[in-house]
């Protein structure tokens, strides 16, 4: 993983690779619990991705200098990856999927999280020229995702089951980033694929026509949409008790994300991060950062949660995991 200095002032088989993963332990995290607050810390983000917005906001309205913090961001390719860092010790937190989290939870490693979680952010949309109208229409085609077993195809899967349709009759193509899937869907290699918000603006700016099958903010994505969590913010067991300082930074992100005051400085960020236009900024920050995030998750939401990646995995006897914050 790269690693890019800030100073505060400026699922399953993937996701078993990264419990076994180890790395180069950081100063701060040589120390045991009791050497108190945690004031420099890294942390592990999706480059480029609206997951890793919390903190791009943290850094560029000094919420992190605020409580003393100095932040190296590590980028990292892929969310088993970036699991891999937080568990191996070279990062101090981190965001990733839900899913892969409840998987490493499952595999007995010790997370706790950090009050902000991302809602569903998926949007399922089909070629024009694929004929699909709707999810039934997925049945017999080819649906192009950025990893398979990942989130995103977990998510076609809940909304077919919802329908009382068979996965298995959808063919998955892992095509890796977005940019990866702009040729597959002109060309034919996939009628259909799993946006985020933010991939919906570029894919319009390629000049890509596409009907939307499934999109959370109209109520055409199911009950997964309501529970479901697409990513989550998360520190190691033997940190938890040094996260004060992270805890009370994070609070302060969430109610500047939420403020309707920030939105042009926040689409800024936006844009910035995500290399969006300006134009569909405005719009996006709405979707993306002033409503996405939250604070708390349910304990009926969490179990929901647990329930589709073991649907999901096949596993469905799989360890009903608790969730256990770092914050209180």
């Amino acid at each position: 993983m790269k690693k890019h200095t800030l100073h505060a002032s400026s699922l399953a088989a993937a996701a078993m690779l990264a419990l076994t993963a180890c790395g180069s332990t950081g100063s701060d995290s040589v120390n045991s619990a009791s050497a108190g607050a945690i004031s420099s810390l890294s942390i592990g983000v999706f480059p480029g991705s609206v997951l890793s917005l919390p903190a791009y906001i943290g850094e560029s309205e000094g919420l992190f200098a605020k409580h003393g913090l100095k932040v190296t961001l590590v980028k990292g390719k892929s969310g088993p990856e970036i699991l891999g860092g937080l568990i191996g010790g070279s990062t101090q937190a981190a965001v990733n999927g839900g899913s892969t989290v409840i998987a490493a939870l499952q595999q007995g490693q010790d997370l706790r999280t950090l009050p902000l979680y991302a809602s569903l952010d998926f949007t399922v949309a089909a070629t024009k020229s694929s004929g699909i109208k709707d999810v039934e229409g997925l049945i017999g085609k080819k649906v192009a995702v950025t990893a398979r077993g990942g989130a995103s195809e977990m998510f076609v899967d809940e909304l077919l089951r919802e329908k009382g349709l068979d996965p298995a009759k959808v063919t998955f193509v892992g095509a890796g980033p977005m940019a990866n899937v702009i040729p597959l869907l002109r060309d034919g290699g996939a009628d259909a694929t799993v946006l985020g918000y933010t991939s919906q603006a570029t894919f319009k700016n390629q000049g890509i026509d596409l009907t939307t099958l499934a999109d959370p903010r109209d109520g055409s994505a199911g009950e997964i949409a309501h529970y479901g969590i697409s990513a989550l913010w998360a520190t190691s067991g033997k940190e938890a008790a040094r996260m004060s300082k992270v805890c009370a930074a994070f609070a302060d992100i969430h109610r500047w994300m939420s403020d309707p005051a920030n939105v042009n400085a926040g689409a800024k960020v936006l844009a910035g991060v995500t290399g969006i236009p300006a134009a569909d900024a405005v719009q996006l920050w709405k979707d993306e950062g002033q409503h996405l995030w939250r604070t708390s998750v349910s304990e009926p939401e969490w179990k929901d949660n647990v329930a589709w990646v073991n649907k999901s995995t096949h596993n469905p006897s799989g360890k009903d995991v608790a969730l256990n914050s770092a914050c209180g």
